[in-house]
């Protein structure tokens, strides 16, 4: 999408890693059924052609996950970025 701009490979920063991702959470409690009707749902429109289309096009690149993957990879982005968030002394307004 930006073919003049040089990777993160080319740059010679092979480990560094940001991705952006959208997903669905709930809070805490939410029965299980609900998360299996949502997550059926959603593996749902990950599916239509129309949907996978549009983010072709805006490049957004699909990864279906079960609710437990999701977590643990919400989980993984927490650990990973939390030293660098701490170390950059930013704060929530």
């Amino acid at each position: 999408m930006a073919p003049d701009v040089p990777t993160v490979l080319d740059l010679q920063y092979p480990k560094l890693v940001a991705e952006n991702f959208f997903g669905i959470s709930a809070p805490a409690g939410v029965p299980q059924s609900v998360i299996d009707t949502m997550h059926r749902h959603m593996m749902t429109v990950l599916e239509d052609p129309r949907i996978l289309k549009s983010f072709d096009e805006l490049g957004i690149a699909t990864r279906k996950m079960s609710p437990t993957e999701f977590q643990a990879f919400v989980q993984r982005q927490v650990n990973d970025w939390a030293p660098a968030v701490k170390a950059s002394g930013a704060k929530l307004n």
